[in-house]
């Protein structure tokens, strides 16, 4: 039987504005994230949090989310509700195909680096663990607010911290007042008062959004940049809110805006280049094992080569392990690092220290890597390195170069017999990542 992919049905084809493609290739976009770009979905539960409660309960629906949630917990107590909420996300992440559905809209955020700030009213961990966001629960968190990496301001607090979260109304009556005059309710206006906000995954008939929503927003005159909503169902009360819809999934916009901009601003890297890293890895993660295979006692010029190698890989791991930073993806960054790893290659030929050399080598090659404009180019990379003249793609011509650095190359083949003499003839050398 076929069946029907929720996430997908609801990507409709949508018309960016120009000033909302600008203004994220700018930096000045933030994404006020609900419920529906996570958990509560139904491709990750047949049914949703409120609905289970009110069964569980046997209450007739209609009430507000928090309305239920204080029913629950004057009935239960507030040990049994979060343990009900923290069972919800520890099911979710136990199934691999389920927390993959969870996360989508964040694993596409995490590659657009222009977007470095998100409010979200979502108790779980994953603007965290996929986007690489630094979680702003309380006052005392802003004690790392003045780190560059992207930030969260989870308003309704974090399974990270039980005592934090906002569930109930009790609860909610709480933050509302608080968001009044606390420092996260100031940096939260301001950042709706200066750039342009997205509102993805709620509803505007949900009462408990539109007292957020006004709580935030009062004041303001209508000199704030314009706002939007993205619902695969338009609301019709919209204009009330002074936002404008735009209709499809949440995950398929971020799709489509991070195309927009990168069409406009090349130097935004799509998301391909981390395919065409994984690619090159295991290719060079195969090489690095024949190459070991060589005596380096017999063959000083070999720890070049590892060194090299080790370079390669490192920079192809660092680049994977921090995709949901988005740090990569900005083309820009990739060639300010490249001219700095190229200063210091100069650096340490000049004295004489050609094992991290190498590496540096190395390691350059694989940030180059990002910035092929042909995925055909990787066929080129150079998978060996030995102070050749020429890029050494093969490997019997690499084990050739390397037998014949001292006769090419004294003062290096020098340098790197003295490294191999204080490592032993059964250990590999290996290049750490640092220098």
């Amino acid at each position: 039987m076929k069946r029907t992919c929720y996430l997908c049905e609801h990507d409709t084809p949508v018309e960016l504005p120009e000033s909302l493609i600008d203004a994220a290739a700018k930096g000045n976009v933030v994404i006020f994230a609900g419920a529906g770009v996570s958990t509560e979905v139904p491709a990750v539960f047949p049914v949703n949090m409120y609905t289970e409660v009110v069964q569980e309960l046997q209450i007739e629906s209609g009430a507000s989310f928090p309305t239920v949630m204080q029913i629950y917990e004057d009935r239960n107590g507030r040990p049994d509700l979060i343990r009900k909420i923290w069972q919800r996300f520890d099911y979710a992440d136990s199934f691999p195909g389920l927390r993959e559905d969870a996360t989508r809209f964040h694993r596409e955020l995490a590659t657009m680096p222009y977007i470095s700030e998100i409010i979200t009213t979502n108790w779980d961990r994953y603007f965290e663990h996929e986007c690489g966001a630094i979680p702003i629960v309380s006052g005392a968190d802003y004690a790392l607010h003045s780190l560059p990496n992207r930030k969260v301001y989870k308003i309704h607090g974090s399974i990270d911290a039980p005592s934090s979260i906002v569930a109930t109304s009790n609860d909610y009556q709480e933050v509302l007042e608080s968001l009044k005059g606390n420092a996260i309710g100031g940096t939260l206006r301001h950042l709706l008062a200066t750039k342009t906000a997205v509102f993805i995954g709620y509803s505007l008939s949900d009462s408990d959004f539109v007292e957020i929503y006004t709580t935030l927003t009062a004041g303001m005159s209508n000199m704030r940049p314009r706002g939007y909503i993205v619902s695969p169902f338009p609301p019709a009360n919209a204009s009330d809110f002074d936002l404008t819809v735009l209709q499809t999934g949440g995950d398929h916009f971020l799709r489509h805006l991070k195309k927009a901009v990168s069409d406009r601003h090349e130097h935004y890297l799509l998301d391909d280049v981390y395919n065409r890293i994984k690619k090159a890895r295991r290719v060079i993660a195969h090489e690095h094992m024949r190459v070991q295979e060589l005596d380096h006692k017999k063959f000083p010029g070999v720890v070049y080569c590892l060194s090299y190698q080790d370079g390669l890989l490192d920079a192809c791991n660092r680049i994977l392990a921090r995709r949901k930073t988005g740090e990569y993806s900005d083309g820009t960054r990739v060639h300010h690092l490249l001219h700095g790893y190229d200063e210091m290659n100069k650096s340490k030929k000049k004295e004489g220290n050609y094992w991290d050399a190498s590496y540096i080598e190395g390691y350059m090659n694989g940030l180059t890597l990002l910035l092929l404009e042909d995925e055909e180019d990787t066929e080129h990379l150079p998978l060996f390195f030995c102070f050749s003249r020429r890029d050494l793609l093969d490997f019997n011509k690499a084990k050739k170069a390397i037998k014949n650095l001292r006769k090419r190359r004294p003062k290096k083949w020098q340098a790197a017999a003295d490294i191999s003499a204080r490592i032993d003839a059964d250990m590999v050398p290996q290049h750490t990542p640092f220098l």
